[in-house]
């Protein structure tokens, strides 16, 4: 006669077994699947550039941009990872820069540069603070412009990251 205990204690190993089994494989074969698959990129250094010189962030710029307008005062548009631009000039007094997104928004201004890692260049209607980056001969600004109502209150913002394109 068969012992029921001992066909449920004998399923219940195979069953275990398979399980482990198949525990292990799966276990393997991310760690395989992980280890190919991933490549090791360079690694940024990126640096805030402090005593940066006028003639380094003179240039044309590109990169990604994140927009928001104000409706109403509850209701705001929100308009991701866009295409932005930034140029920046040598002026007798400073610099002149003008940013945006194409058929978006756009902001001009002018100003003193200190040779600092920070430009900021408040005005009456709009204004513009930014952060100067620079790994090797790589250059990125990293800023937010606002747009602002008679009020004082936001209404249009421009956060924007962009590289310095290379000749």
């Amino acid at each position: 006669m068969i012992n029921n205990a001992e066909v449920d204690h004998n399923m219940n190993q195979t069953a275990s077994k398979k399980y482990f089994i198949t525990t292990i494989t799966l276990a393997l074969l991310f760690t395989v699947l992980i280890a190919t698959g991933c490549k090791k990129e360079e690694a940024d250094n990126w640096q805030l550039c402090s005593n940066c010189p006028v003639e380094l962030i003179v240039g044309e710029y590109a990169g990604k941009a994140d927009h928001v307008k104000k409706l109403d005062s509850l209701n705001y548009v929100t308009t991701r990872n866009k295409d932005a631009y930034l140029t920046i000039t040598k002026t007798s007094t400073g610099i002149s820069l003008q940013c945006g997104v194409v058929n978006l928004f756009g902001a001009s201004f002018s100003g003193p540069y200190q040779n600092s890692y920070y430009i900021t260049m408040p005005g009456f209607s709009s204004s513009l603070n930014c952060r100067v980056w620079r790994d090797g001969e790589k250059v990125k600004i990293a800023g937010t412009v606002k747009k602002l109502e008679g009020s004082g209150d936001t209404s249009e913002l421009l956060d924007f990251e962009v590289y310095k394109k290379l000749n």
